[in-house]
């Protein structure tokens, strides 16, 4: 059952387990973690973007504005993916629409520090023949220097 809270489903639960009784543990509403997005400025107009989180559909729709600016903006973006836990096809998608952004303005646009998992999405997907992956910061500074 999908429980929402305002639809009937989830007062119907409540209302089957009564005043302040617990839901069954299946029943219970899971925590999401969503899309994070920090952005900082580095020596010589470079900005570091630094996700955090799921980007799948709900991460990519949290961040969509603020990296619509950043890329709009910004002709020199490294985009730490440390510490994204999950990459789904509109996270993909959101990066290499970025990347052809930036470099359409004649800019450039790096990744910086996938975990093993993400890397492999990455790599598999072909994105690493688009945009330039990086292990540590001196090299993406250099990358988009």
């Amino acid at each position: 059952m999908i429980r929402a809270l305002g639809y009937p489903a989830a007062r119907d639960a409540a209302d089957q387990n009564g005043p302040g009784r617990a839901q069954p543990e299946s029943d219970q509403r899971r925590t999401v973690q969503t899309m994070d997005l920090v952005i900082e400025d580095l020596p010589g107009g470079i900005k570091l973007a630094k996700l955090a989180g799921r980007l799948d559909i709900p991460g990519a729709a949290k961040i969509d504005l603020p990296w619509n600016v950043l890329i709009g903006n910004n002709l020199k973006v490294i985009v730490d993916l440390e510490n994204v836990s999950f990459m789904a096809s509109m996270g993909i998608r959101s990066i290499i629409l970025g990347a052809r952004k930036v470099t359409s303005r004649g800019g450039r646009l790096v990744l910086l520090k996938p975990n093993p998992d993400v890397h492999k999405v990455l790599t598999e997907t072909g994105t690493d023949a688009i945009v330039t992956i990086v292990g540590s910061l001196d090299d993406a500074i250099a990358a988009v220097g």
